[in-house]
């Protein structure tokens, strides 16, 4: 889309220069490539905050303040509604990079951690060791 849209937009800045002013045809492919190129931007710019905002209010558990802890089998969440435990084996894979770490439950769902959540580094490099242990080889994204 970007580059349909950025095409138009050099067509119709190459068409503004090469024609005859009372032709339309340039400045409508310019118009047409930079505003769609603008409003694309808005649209990446203001939809998925909303989005993520609206789909976080409809789901009531994430409303709760969560307590983790891990050892060696597995990792366990406490909230004011309950408690579950879950082994690092029902995790199929883990990714990292240097602001967050995701345990992947399946592959479209997973659990994000950011190392500014844990009471400090040597805790949050000790569940890290921990989970790295998941699935397959740890990649980067």
């Amino acid at each position: 889309m970007i580059v349909f849209l950025s095409v138009l937009l050099l067509v119709g800045v190459v068409l503004l220069q090469l024609t005859d002013a009372g032709q339309i045809i340039g400045q409508v492919l310019t118009g047409s490539g930079g505003g769609g190129l603008i409003g694309l931007a808005l649209l990446h710019l203001w939809g998925p905050p909303r989005r993520i905002k609206r789909l976080h209010a409809q789901q009531a558990a994430m409303r709760h303040t969560c307590t983790y802890a891990w050892d060696e089998n597995g990792l366990d969440v406490t909230w004011a509604d309950g408690h579950f435990r879950r082994p690092w084996s029902d995790d199929i894979r883990v990714r990292e990079n240097e602001r967050v770490l995701l345990l992947h439950h399946n592959d479209r769902l997973f659990e994000l951690f950011c190392p500014h959540w844990f009471g400090d580094k040597a805790q949050y490099e000790a569940f890290r060791q921990l989970a790295l242990r998941v699935g397959k080889t740890p990649k980067a994204f």
